[in-house]
């Protein structure tokens, strides 16, 4: 009964490239835009009358991505019985209510791969979202709604729907 969901257990929060990039933090990545929208519309959720009772989680499949996260939501992030947030190894047999999933990984549109193996094109696009296991924890903590985020460009080829098929399922 969440606002602007239609009452599916599945959404998309599109955010394209062009509204902005990925950047690289230490050994991880951030995608400033990506959080914001979940932030806002996680706010919204979580104070409407339907969202009063439910839990709510983010997974990032990066540690920076989820600290920016947190940090955005101030002591907010603090009742872990309401909203819990963290890279995808957190969330290892736990569920909620509600579990945004925030992609991050995105790449100019002229991006060129440095080699022809089609593998390491994946990983080198893809990143972290071609670990199956981990794209499977992280697709399947919710009990009633997962709002998957991210830039549905990056899945438009024949090389997501090769090393990525789940990602682009979910978006079809």
């Amino acid at each position: 009964a969440l606002p602007d969901t239609g009452g599916k257990p599945a959404a998309w929060l599109a955010v394209p490239v062009e509204k902005g990039k990925h950047r690289r933090s230490g050994t991880s990545w951030t995608r400033p835009i990506e959080a914001t929208l979940i932030v806002r519309q996680l706010l919204a959720w979580m104070n409407c009358e339907a969202g009063k009772d439910l839990t709510f989680g983010v997974i990032s499949f990066y540690k920076a991505q989820a600290e920016l996260i947190k940090r955005q939501l101030g002591s907010i992030a603090d009742d872990e019985r309401k909203l819990r947030v963290g890279t995808v190894d957190s969330f290892q047999g736990m569920e909620f209510d509600v579990v945004f999933l925030s992609m991050v990984r995105t790449l100019p549109h002229n991006w060129k791969s440095k080699s022809d193996d089609r593998e390491k094109q994946a990983t080198g696009l893809f990143g972290h979202l071609c670990l199956y296991n981990r794209l499977n924890v992280s697709m399947s903590r919710q009990k009633k709604l997962l709002v998957v985020v991210g830039d549905t460009g990056l899945l438009q080829s024949e090389l997501a729907k090769e090393f990525v098929p789940g990602l682009v399922d979910f978006l079809q």
